[in-house]
């Protein structure tokens, strides 16, 4: 073999590389294969080498293609989206559901709600009623308009209303779905939902 069909083989194998490694990067897209890209990446590697050592336009060219498709194939590999998806998880802050409830502040909210059962048992004693669901706990400080209490309770049944121990108001509805009168906090993640504390888990 003489020096020209010798540079032509060097040339031609830059390219040959290249191509194959376009195959093997399209082939790593469609299948979302995680065999094909890292070995069109090595074939790719090899191939940009020898073209760039033998001043191939036509190699430089379509290894640059195969670089391009081995990009692609690596930002549609499962394995490489599990990652990003892992890490983004990870990076990203604790959701509210997250919080775990401390015995403190599940015990200060006990308190909150026996305190505002007694206080709407009183005010069904001098009413005959509960407040109804839109009078709400505010009944128990100011005096209804509509409708009226017949024997409301001059200074009202509480001094204030408690906030639960994540700054919320507490809930009130009237007639509940688990008694007479649901009252209950929304819990850490200021939601109804199953974390919720209510005075039907009283005992």
């Amino acid at each position: 073999m003489n020096e020209a069909q010798t540079v032509v083989a060097k040339q031609g194998t830059g390219m040959v590389a290249g191509i194959i490694a376009c195959v093997l990067a399209v082939l790593g897209i469609l299948t979302l294969g995680t065999v094909f890209v890292p070995l069109a990446a090595i074939v790719a590697i090899f191939g940009t080498v020898i073209a760039i050592k033998n001043k191939n336009g036509a190699g430089i060219g379509v290894n640059v293609l195969a670089w391009v498709l081995t990009f692609f194939g690596l930002i549609t590999s499962p394995f490489l989206l599990g990652y990003i998806g892992l890490a983004l998880q990870t990076a990203s802050p604790p959701s509210a559901t997250a919080h775990q409830i401390t015995e403190n502040e599940l015990n200060k909210a006990r308190q909150d709600l026996r305190a505002l059962e007694a206080a709407l048992n009183l005010y069904k004693l001098d009413n005959f009623v509960y407040p109804t669901t839109n009078q709400g706990l505010q009944s128990l400080v100011e005096k209804p308009v509509s409708p009226p209490p017949s024997n409301w309770k001059v200074g009202g049944y509480v001094g204030r209303l408690p906030l639960d121990p994540w700054g919320q108001s507490y809930q009130y509805k009237s007639p509940g779905m688990h008694g007479a009168i649901d009252i209950y906090s929304q819990g850490p993640d200021k939601q109804s939902n199953a974390d919720d504390i209510g005075n039907w888990m009283l005992k």
